[in-house]
């Protein structure tokens, strides 16, 4: 499942070109991401069942649920933190708030995959998707500049497509 999980990248360009309407687009993308979650969910899954020597149903609930609702529940958590800092660099007279508020994105996404995968060893896709949910819902009306932010993070997800499209061609050829 890791291997075949969907790639929005094609799409969502065709569909930009198109002139589709935006909530298209992000319905295509958030369903991406939760499909790369349930993907990396099964895989740990199957990682954690090789090394078992005899497992039942419940065990496979119960790891199917600390994995994915574990994950999801930590990016909720690190998520709300991360609103309260940006809620507290709130004053748009006040330039820096703007590079406080983009910063801490980028720590809370950061921090919320290497806290999951790394320690806890549940879904970070997951987590780092939750607190990207409570974020966007109640940091969006008061970040200082809302265009540096769309420009930060375009830049990001330019970039990170580049390097993983150039590493699968590098692998291919």
């Amino acid at each position: 499942s890791i291997l075949a999980a969907t790639d929005p990248v094609a799409v969502v360009g065709l569909l930009k070109e198109l002139g589709a309407p935006d909530l298209l687009t992000i319905l295509i993308q958030g369903e991406s991401l939760v499909n790369d979650g349930a993907a990396v969910v099964l895989f740990l899954l199957a990682f954690d069942l090789l090394k078992e020597k005899e497992f039942t149903m419940s065990i496979v609930a119960q790891k199917v649920g600390w994995i994915s609702g574990g994950g999801f529940l930590l990016g909720l958590l690190l998520g709300w933190l991360g609103d309260k800092f940006i809620q507290l660099n709130q004053d748009r007279t006040h330039h820096d708030n703007a590079v406080i508020q983009i910063s801490m994105t980028l720590v809370v996404a950061f921090w919320a995959f290497m806290l999951a995968e790394g320690i806890l060893g549940v879904s970070g896709i997951l987590c780092v998707l939750g607190s990207a949910l409570v974020i966007a819902r109640y940091s969006w009306p008061v970040f200082v500049s809302k265009d540096a932010m769309h420009h930060v993070w375009h830049t990001i997800e330019f970039v990170g497509n580049c390097v993983i499209f150039f590493l699968a061609g590098a692998k291919v050829a």
